[in-house]
């Protein structure tokens, strides 16, 4: 029986990323493709798995100078050529982005799976609290079906 093929977009590894892909890819063939090693926040050490596929880019000079201010933007030079590479691979089944959506590699990434996989989830993590009156008003609302 053919495994279902999933890729994840995330930023960074980490400890509790690896443990998640390690299980995932014992029910999916997993590949994973990170922003970056490691953020300048981030000091963890961490070894690959050989369980699934981790795929590194590199940031480019302008990610690293507004890296100063946001050490989890990232935007890599490379990101073309690693989802040419993956699309030749062939379709994957199911794509989750993970990310903020003001970070370019996130947007191209989401872009990229909605054209070359079946499902696409995409998932971010609130980077910084507000006390917006249009946010409230916004996260009050919700849709009904």
């Amino acid at each position: 029986m053919r495994k279902e093929r999933l890729i994840f977009f995330t930023n960074i590894p980490t400890p509790y990323q690896l443990d998640l892909f390690s299980s995932l890819s014992k029910i999916v063939h997993l590949t994973v493709v990170y922003s970056a090693k490691s953020e300048n926040n981030r000091s963890w050490v961490l070894s690959d798995h050989k369980d699934y596929k981790s795929i590194y880019l590199d940031n480019n000079f302008f990610a690293r100078i507004v890296q100063n201010k946001f050490v989890d933007f990232h935007y890599a030079g490379d990101l073309k050529k690693v989802l040419n590479n993956l699309k030749s691979d062939g379709q994957f089944d199911y794509a989750i982005v993970g990310g903020s959506y003001w970070n370019p590699n996130g947007v191209r990434q989401l872009y990229w799976a909605r054209k070359n996989c079946r499902k696409v989830a995409y998932f971010s993590e609130p980077l910084y609290d507000t006390n917006s009156i249009i946010k409230k008003i916004l996260s009050g609302c919700s849709l009904k079906t």
